[in-house]
Protein backbone atom coordinates (compact mmCIF):
# COMPACT_ATOMS: atom_id res chain seq x y z
CA UNK A 1 0.00 0.00 0.00
CA UNK A 2 1.13 3.12 -1.32
CA UNK A 3 1.37 6.17 1.14
CA UNK A 4 -0.26 9.23 0.76
CA UNK A 5 1.23 11.92 -1.10
CA UNK A 6 0.47 15.56 -0.23
CA UNK A 7 0.65 16.90 -3.77
CA UNK A 8 0.23 20.41 -2.30
CA UNK A 9 2.65 20.56 0.08
CA UNK A 10 4.99 18.98 -2.39
CA UNK A 11 4.07 22.08 -5.41
CA UNK A 12 5.12 24.16 -2.21
CA UNK A 13 8.29 23.25 -1.50
CA UNK A 14 9.03 23.06 -5.35
CA UNK A 15 7.93 26.71 -5.38
CA UNK A 16 10.01 27.58 -2.41
CA UNK A 17 12.67 25.84 -4.10
CA UNK A 18 12.75 27.39 -7.35
CA UNK A 19 12.43 30.99 -5.77
CA UNK A 20 15.79 30.13 -3.67
CA UNK A 21 17.22 29.21 -6.92
CA UNK A 22 16.11 32.22 -9.12
CA UNK A 23 17.26 34.55 -5.91
CA UNK A 24 20.85 32.80 -5.75
CA UNK A 25 21.32 33.18 -9.64
CA UNK A 26 20.55 36.68 -8.93
CA UNK A 27 23.10 36.93 -5.94
CA UNK A 28 25.88 35.17 -8.13
CA UNK A 29 24.91 38.02 -11.16
CA UNK A 30 25.77 40.28 -8.64
CA UNK A 31 28.66 38.56 -7.03
CA UNK A 32 30.45 38.09 -10.66
CA UNK A 33 29.60 41.69 -12.01
CA UNK A 34 31.66 43.15 -8.38
CA UNK A 35 34.42 40.36 -9.10
CA UNK A 36 34.95 41.86 -12.76
CA UNK A 37 34.71 45.27 -11.05
CA UNK A 38 37.47 44.29 -8.59
CA UNK A 39 39.88 42.59 -11.00
CA UNK A 40 39.38 45.77 -13.27
CA UNK A 41 41.14 47.64 -10.53
CA UNK A 42 42.92 45.38 -9.44
CA UNK A 43 44.61 45.24 -12.85
CA UNK A 44 44.60 49.12 -13.33
CA UNK A 45 46.41 49.35 -9.96
CA UNK A 46 48.71 46.86 -10.68
CA UNK A 47 49.81 48.91 -14.14
CA UNK A 48 50.21 51.88 -11.99
CA UNK A 49 52.46 50.29 -9.51
CA UNK A 50 54.31 48.84 -12.77
CA UNK A 51 54.78 52.40 -14.54
CA UNK A 52 55.83 53.95 -10.77
CA UNK A 53 58.88 50.89 -10.49
CA UNK A 54 59.78 51.79 -13.62
CA UNK A 55 59.89 55.59 -12.68
CA UNK A 56 61.60 54.87 -9.68
CA UNK A 57 64.61 52.85 -11.62
CA UNK A 58 64.84 55.29 -13.84
CA UNK A 59 65.75 58.22 -11.01
CA UNK A 60 68.34 55.67 -9.25
CA UNK A 61 70.10 55.41 -12.52
CA UNK A 62 69.80 59.04 -12.57
CA UNK A 63 70.78 59.31 -8.85
CA UNK A 64 73.86 57.10 -9.52
CA UNK A 65 75.02 58.95 -12.49
CA UNK A 66 75.01 62.34 -10.66
CA UNK A 67 76.87 60.67 -7.52
CA UNK A 68 79.58 59.92 -10.14
CA UNK A 69 79.56 62.95 -12.01
CA UNK A 70 79.83 64.74 -8.42
CA UNK A 71 82.81 62.26 -7.69
CA UNK A 72 80.56 61.32 -4.55
CA UNK A 73 81.15 57.82 -5.11
CA UNK A 74 83.76 55.46 -7.05
CA UNK A 75 82.93 54.84 -10.41
CA UNK A 76 81.52 51.39 -11.06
Amino acid sequence: MMADVDFALMMTLIQRTHADLAEMKHDMREVKLRMTLAEGHHASVMASLHVLQEQIDRLGTDMRMVKRRLDLVDAE
